[in-house]
Formats: structure tokens, C-alpha cells, sequence
């Protein structure tokens, strides 16, 4: 990843944070733990399911080397610093989404090596890497939490201007993404982007798992498994072989995903606005 998307992915991650935990207290949290079963699941599917469809994808669009790799990062990777502001945006439930994506985060220490070893590739994930990526996650949603705990009325300022801050440079991130790929589509197989799109239409699926008891948790594991954390599949590609193709492959992924990802929010906004609001009222 460039110097500039690098720092824009980083204000993004922080800025979404800030909104997100703005909204939150540390007692939305218990019903979490009390009902951890979408956490399982979603887990399962983002460590499991989605690399091996990934894979299975790579096959059948008969994709090879770093092309191949590139698909294959993206989908390793899970726990993308966006999916938080997504599924706020497409009225999912906060506190499944935080703790899905600070799971997911960390998880991927081991996913991307383990699943590239698995497609013939040897890459390796500095710890500190994804302890960076962890605390710039952590440390947001813990001011937003103490504001909102100490000062509510300044909390409810602060998560407007956090998440108009956070959708400004998601714009921007996804333009910079849109601009990076125009200029190497044309050099990719035929196959790449129908292999992408199939492995985020199955995240998105991800909606209609059974164990997401509610259509606003259904909105924060479907967003939270399709956001991807290609702030670290970008990391790893630029220190394999043939590096230059591998970020093309994982900048087309990018805006291909968000792309799907916000045209998908819109009809689960719909939705979970006749439904319940969060795991905690369903467990209450």
C-alpha cells in the first residue's frame, strides 16, 4: 500500500472507531457474551469457509502465480478497519460488529499464512503488524466508549462528527481504489474479477446464516465478513515476488468489494429498520 492510502486507511480506521464507539457503553457488551453465537459462526466463515470458496474460486477461473495470490490474501484476511462504519451505516448491530472485527483482526495473524501456505505460497505476518492494526481499532472505541460513559451529550457530537469525517475518506479510499485499478485492469486475466465477485457475493451471503438471530446482527456479520483487511493483504503483497501484480489483484478486489458491500447496505438498512435493534434486545 502506498504512503497516502496508508495514512487514509489509518484516519479512516480511527475516525470509524471514534463514531462507532461514541454510541456504544461497556454494558452492550455483556449481552454479547451471553450470546456468543454469532461471533462462532461468523468466525468459522471468515476463517474457514471464505478462503476455502476463494480457493475453490481460483480454480475454476483457472487463475495462477501472483494473480492467484493476490485473490487469495484478500480473502485470507479478515477483520477490514471499514466494517464497523459499513454496518453502522446499514443499521447493524455495533456491538457485534466492534467485537467481530477486533476478533476477526487479530485472527488473521495466523489465516493469511496458513491459507497461502495452503495455495503454495510461504508468506510470513509480523506480529507487530497486526498489533498495530489491533491498537488502532482498540484505542478509538475506548475514548468513544469514555466520552459516551462520562459526557453523553459531547458523545453525540462527537459520533456525528466522526462518522461524517469516516464517510469522507471512505469516499476518498474507494476513489483512490477505483483509480488504482482502471490503470491495471486491462493487464489482469479475464477470470480475476468474476473469482472476486463470487467470493463477495458469498460474504455478503453471509446475511442469512442461521445463528444471526436478528436482521440488525445479520447487517453486522454480513458487512464485518465482506469488508476484508486489505490494509494487511497489501502489507504482505508488497513484500512477495512479483508485488506489482499482487496489489493490482488486491486493489481491484477493493473496489469491486466496496463497491457490492454499499449496494447491499441499502436494502439491509431497509430491513433492519422493522426489526429489532440490537443482540441485546433480542436477548432481553
Amino acid at each position: 500500500m502506498t504512503g497516502f492510502a496508508a495514512v487514509l486507511a489509518a484516519m479512516l480506521l480511527v475516525a470509524s472507531m471514534l463514531a462507532v464507539g461514541a454510541g456504544l457503553r461497556v454494558g452492550d457488551f455483556a449481552a454479547l457474551l451471553r450470546r456468543p453465537g454469532p461471533l462462532v459462526v461468523a468466525l468459522v466463515v471468515n476463517v474457514v469457509v471464505v478462503p476455502a470458496l476463494a480457493l475453490a474460486a481460483i480454480h475454476v477461473a483457472g487463475l495462477s502465480g501472483q494473480v492467484a495470490l493476490g485473490v487469495l490474501l484478500a480473502a485470507a484476511a479478515p477483520g477490514g478497519g471499514s466494517a464497523a462504519l459499513l454496518s453502522h451505516h446499514a443499521r447493524g448491530d455495533a456491538t457485534v460488529a466492534v467485537g467481530l472485527q477486533a476478533l476477526l483482526a487479530a485472527v488473521g495473524l495466523v489465516t493469511v499464512p496458513v491459507w497461502t501456505s495452503v495455495g503454495g505460497v510461504d508468506v510470513g505476518v509480523p506480529a507487530g503488524t497486526v498489533a498495530a492494526l489491533l491498537a488502532g481499532q482498540l484505542l478509538p472505541l475506548g475514548v468513544g466508549i469514555g466520552v459516551r460513559a462520562r459526557w453523553p451529550a459531547a458523545a453525540g457530537r462527537l459520533h456525528g462528527v466522526a462518522r461524517r469525517a469516516a464517510d469522507g475518506l471512505l469516499v476518498v479510499l474507494v476513489l483512490w481504489y477505483a483509480v488504482g485499478t482502471v490503470e491495471r485492469l486491462g493487464d489482469l486475466p479475464a477470470g480475476t474479477v468474476p473469482a472476486i465477485v463470487a467470493v463477495v457475493v458469498v460474504c455478503l451471503v453471509s446475511y442469512w446464516l442461521p445463528a444471526t438471530v436478528t436482521r440488525p446482527v445479520r447487517g453486522a456479520v454480513a458487512m464485518t465478513t465482506t469488508i476484508r483487511n486489505l490494509s494487511l493483504a497489501f502489507f504482505v503483497a508488497t513484500v512477495t515476488p512479483g508485488a506489482q501484480t499482487t496489489v493490482a489483484v488486491v486493489l481491484t478486489y477493493g473496489l469491486i468489494m466496496y463497491v457490492l458491500a454499499g449496494i447491499a447496505l441499502v436494502p439491509m438498512r431497509r430491513a433492519a429498520g422493522s426489526g429489532p435493534a440490537s443482540l441485546a434486545t433480542a436477548a432481553s
